[in-house]
């Protein structure tokens, strides 16, 4: 069989991933891995090849797939014989051994192998006890039972699957080796073919057949289908304990999405992490989409950017908020004047909403679908490196309200693009991402908290950069940590580490030359190198063990705690000390990052 990688997926090139794992979900729906062991690895390699042209950007779509001929094809070797005949153990050269005739309810076919049919195979050669007809007759007899279990109506109970399974297993007919591979093959395809119906009985035959991951042949690939299915069960009863954090997204998966905008309303937080709930069961757990049948109407109402029902309510309940702040603050006012502000307020909530909806969600849409493949690598990650230039430029601007504004403003737009074309940490973790993220920023934070406290005048001047600073390493925390360990290799990023602790040396000689003074001429400088030198640090810390991190946080938090305890008292060293605190951090973390990428390149 051949087809290039979009042929075979049945799809336009694109570089949009989900747009690549939808079209191989679709497809594993019409290839059974059992029946068509080739058309199933040209069609993984295919959806891989496609995963990789979307992160590389590699044109793969002239390439073909070629693979010798697998038992569904019509062609015929050299000898005459059908390629499509079964061995007699479903692990031979790989073959996959199909249950016909009576004991998969099939009908028989004149080019089946004896192997493949049983009651053919006794009537040749009675020969063992196992290979009688009557033998046989009664292990298709249970089969038959099995089956019809798995589709009667209502559906049947654990225990008479149970029951049945065991009635099968006693069979006399599965004393051979041979019958019991070819049987253990058809329980195996049954379990994964008859989900969820089958899931019963998944426990049951692993723990009486001692079933292990990663076998050989035909058998071997579809116990790990079963084992497959397993796991996802394991994952989809999680979801249903309130105390996972993705309950809320699995409970709204359960239902249809909301059908109006007033459902949508008066359902605050339906989804929760939504989104990635989905994700999770695409990459993961495909075979749990048949679990959730409203999974494709929730894909195509995400598809479309909308106000969250947060967004409604707080302009909704910005009004009454508006309205007590109009008579305290000035019990004077007209009633009309009160009802004008009161819904000027809630109008001022609504418009930053839908310039959130229309000014940031929607052009991100519109970049993931079409301008993502195509953009030049300064558009996707231009914004970090132009953060850098605006804390620089806070440092060199005088104290003014205008430098303030210079500031803001610039710092706004970088913010809105770093949120169109970045990406979030949203990785699965015991602790929620924002959560994650605000304890990522804390030490910054927590910096730039003690120099409006006890910094100079100028320190408030870079105020809108420094935190511009800190809102792009959020947005765009996963982007930077992408290029860190996808687009740069050993050498790249042994420089990297390098740089880092050439700026945090350069930072600290500075730092040392300003001296205790807070007005020194250089002191804007400093604080400058050492905000870039504390952000760029943050995508190489989320590659390293835990024991630098673990002595990176002690070290920050107690030295927290001493440098707390010299400001209160008063020391001329004010700035100094701030400074020299938080570049620990970027030593630590540039010091284990060198070393990692110069343990790699020996490796390499």
């Amino acid at each position: 069989m051949n087809g290039s990688i979009w042929d075979r997926l049945g799809l336009e090139r694109t570089r949009e991933t989900r747009a690549v794992r939808r079209a191989y979900a679709a497809r594993l729906k019409i290839t059974n891995p059992e029946d068509d062991a080739a058309g199933f690895q040209a069609l993984r390699e295919a959806y891989e090849a496609a995963l990789r042209y979307c992160e590389t950007g590699f044109d793969l779509s002239g390439v073909r797939f070629y693979y010798e001929s697998g038992p569904d094809d019509d062609d015929q070797d050299d000898d005459g014989d059908d390629p499509g005949a079964l061995p007699d153990r479903p692990e031979n050269a790989g073959a996959e051994p199909s249950p016909t005739g009576p004991l998969a309810g099939q009908a028989d076919h004149p080019g089946a192998s004896p192997a493949a049919n049983p009651d053919a195979r006794a009537s040749q050669d009675p020969g063992p006890v196992e290979n009688r007809p009557d033998h046989q007759a009664a292990l298709a007899a249970s089969r038959q039972r099995l089956l019809a279990l798995l589709r009667a109506e209502p559906a049947a109970s654990s225990s008479a699957l149970a029951l049945a399974l065991e009635d099968m297993m006693s069979q006399p007919a599965l004393q051979g080796l041979d019958s019991r591979s070819d049987w253990e093959f058809w329980l195996a395809r049954t379990i994964r073919q008859e989900a969820p119906r089958s899931d019963p009985l998944i426990h049951l035959a692993v723990d009486a057949l001692k079933w292990r991951r990663h076998g050989d042949g035909a058998l071997g690939r579809a116990v790990d289908a079963a084992f497959d299915r397993r796991d996802a069960l394991e994952f989809l009863r999680d979801l249903r304990l309130k105390r996972h954090p993705r309950h809320v997204a699995f409970l709204a998966l359960s239902g249809p999405p909301p059908r109006s905008v007033l459902s949508y309303l008066f359902r605050p937080s339906p989804l929760g992490d939504l989104p990635g709930l989905i994700l999770r069961l695409e990459e993961d757990f495909p075979s749990l989409q048949e679990d959730f049948p409203h999974l494709e109407a929730w894909q195509a109402w995400l598809e479309v950017p909308r106000l969250s029902p947060a967004a409604l309510w707080a302009a909704i309940l910005a009004v009454p908020v508006s309205a007590l702040a109009c008579l305290f603050l000035a019990p004077g006012a007209s009633p009309l004047t009160d009802l004008g502000l009161a819904l000027s307020g809630g109008l001022a909530v609504l418009g930053l909403a839908f310039a959130w909806l229309y000014g940031i969600q929607t052009p991100r849409r519109r970049w993931r679908e079409s301008w993502q493949w195509r953009a030049p690598a300064f558009v996707e990650h231009g914004w970090a490196p132009a953060g850098g230039a605006l804390i620089l430029l806070a440092a060199a601007l005088p104290v003014s309200p205008w430098s303030l504004l210079l500031l803001a403003i610039p710092g706004l737009g970088l913010s809105a693009w770093a949120a169109i074309v970045g990406e979030m940490d949203r990785r699965e973790d015991d602790t929620s991402w924002w959560v994650r993220m605000l304890r990522a920023n804390a030490y910054y934070l927590i910096w730039i908290a003690l120099l409006a406290w006890r910094g100079p005048p100028a320190v408030h001047v870079m105020a809108p950069a420094l935190l511009t600073g800190a809102v792009l390493s959020a947005l765009g925390s996963q982007s930077l940590l992408d290029f860190w360990c996808t687009r740069l290799g050993p050498v790249a990023r042994r420089a990297g580490a390098s740089a880092l602790l050439t700026l945090v040396g350069l930072a600290g000689a500075l730092l040392f030359l300003n001296g205790p003074e807070p007005e020194g001429p250089i002191q804007g400088l400093v604080i400058a190198l050492v905000a870039i030198a504390v952000l760029a640090a943050r995508p190489l810390a989320e590659t390293l063990n835990t024991g630098p991190l673990t002595a990176r946080h002690w070290i920050g938090w107690l030295g927290l705690i001493i440098l707390g305890n010299l400001l209160s008292s008063g020391t001329p060293y004010d700035l100094a000390l701030a400074c020299g605190w938080i570049l620990v951090g970027p030593t630590i973390v540039g010091a284990a990052a060198l070393m990692d990428a110069m343990a790699e390149s020996r490796r390499s």
